[in-house]
């Protein structure tokens, strides 16, 4: 079976998941990138409407034919029309929804299953929902499965008309090696990783710590990734004189994101729904944090609520709420048992529920039963 795996990144591998996707989806796995119509597949290059990369050539159906005379078929769709077909593809996994809203056109010419798999701005931000409502009920119409990874974003799909028996429910897990940390909560300090973005609201994080800090002088922060908040995250942080509280880590890999979990007390993030309505689906970083046996203090958004259960295995506070994330960086800071407590529910509910097996499972089976649909 000949699986096209299609997203808008522009380099190979780009998110984890795509990484993980690519790598143990079962079948062959053609892996397209370079915009929301790829214009590179994997090990072969640059995809071109004047050529054919693929096992044989392909003719154009009259279909596609009439489409390029009206003007309703693009050079960027004929190049991965031919390269689709001559490549043999079964089906194609398109991840984004603003991605299989793009070559939607192209799998109905070729009466090729589609799944489009979705992970958050795509089904929440409020220009993108303006821009693609008419394509997303066409797109969820024809899709043989939608993936969503949150109950929120089940109920989005649902108001563009999509029925209950495509839509899949498949969160995605943390990586397998996050599960071999053997916390200490050792220091009287917090890690949050993510990108500096308003849905991630990381002046929210540091105002809360920043309450902690007047309780414990000595307590840390250690902020890992960037984007476009970092700087005045850096300022804020200069302004209230916590430079030697809060430490910026930059980008960091799985290793150094490991080792600072193996000594903390907790994760913190404080996601909010953003002005322009983009929000998370399930935080990988907060997944990874409870694999490994970290309680997590976060807030009520998005998928969260799914993943860290509130008084269990972290604490959950509403949106927004600065002092009350504040106290509960405290509760975990003055008692390292309940700590350990909450770390240890995150880990066996982590194995229990969320893994990378159990979502790479799903996918193959919505993806083995497309093919069988489309033989049938």
């Amino acid at each position: 079976m000949n699986l096209a795996l299609i997203s808008p990144a522009n380099g190979a591998y780009s998110e984890t998941f795509i990484r993980a996707h690519v790598e143990r989806l079962s079948g062959s796995v053609y892996y397209y990138y370079g915009g929301h119509i790829p214009s590179i597949l994997d090990g072969y290059g640059a995809i071109s409407p004047h050529g054919v990369i693929g096992k044989a050539r392909n003719v154009l159906t009259r279909a596609v034919t009439n489409a390029i005379t009206a003007g309703r078929f693009t050079n960027k769709e004929l190049s991965l029309y031919r390269s689709l077909k001559g490549n043999s593809i079964d089906v194609v996994l398109a991840e984004y929804g603003t991605t299989g809203a793009s070559v939607l056109n192209v799998c109905k010419l070729l009466n090729m299953p589609l799944i489009v798999h979705l992970h958050g701005y795509d089904i929440s931000v409020k220009n993108v929902l303006e821009e693609y409502a008419s394509k997303y009920r066409s797109l969820f119409a024809y899709a043989h499965r939608i993936v969503v990874v949150s109950e929120p974003m089940r109920k989005a799909v649902k108001r563009f008309g999509a029925s209950d028996c495509k839509i899949l429910y498949a969160p995605c897990g943390p990586r397998e090696f996050f599960a071999n940390v053997i916390p200490t909560y050792s220091e009287k300090a917090f890690v949050s990783v993510g990108r500096f973005v308003d849905k991630k609201a990381p002046y929210y994080t540091i105002l809360s710590f920043a309450k902690v800090c007047e309780k414990h002088s000595d307590a840390m922060l250690y902020m890992a990734g960037a984007g476009y908040l970092l700087n005045t995250c850096k300022n804020l942080v200069k302004q209230m004189r916590l430079e030697h509280n809060v430490v910026f880590m930059g980008i960091i890999d799985s290793d150094e994101f490991m080792e600072r979990l193996s000594k903390v007390r907790a994760f913190v993030q404080h996601s909010i729904i953003a002005e322009d309505g983009d929000m998370e689906g399930n935080p990988v970083a907060i997944m990874e944090a409870q694999a490994a046996g970290v309680p997590v203090v976060a807030t009520k958004h998005a998928g969260i609520p799914e993943v860290v259960i509130n008084g269990e295995t972290g604490i959950l506070v509403d949106e927004h709420d600065v002092d009350g994330m504040a106290r509960a960086l405290l509760r975990l800071l003055d008692d390292v048992d309940l700590a350990k407590k909450y770390g240890r529910s995150a880990k066996n509910r982590m194995k229990e529920h969320f893994t990378i097996d159990r979502h790479i499972n799903a996918l193959n089976e919505a993806i083995a039963n497309a093919a069988q649909n489309m033989v049938e």
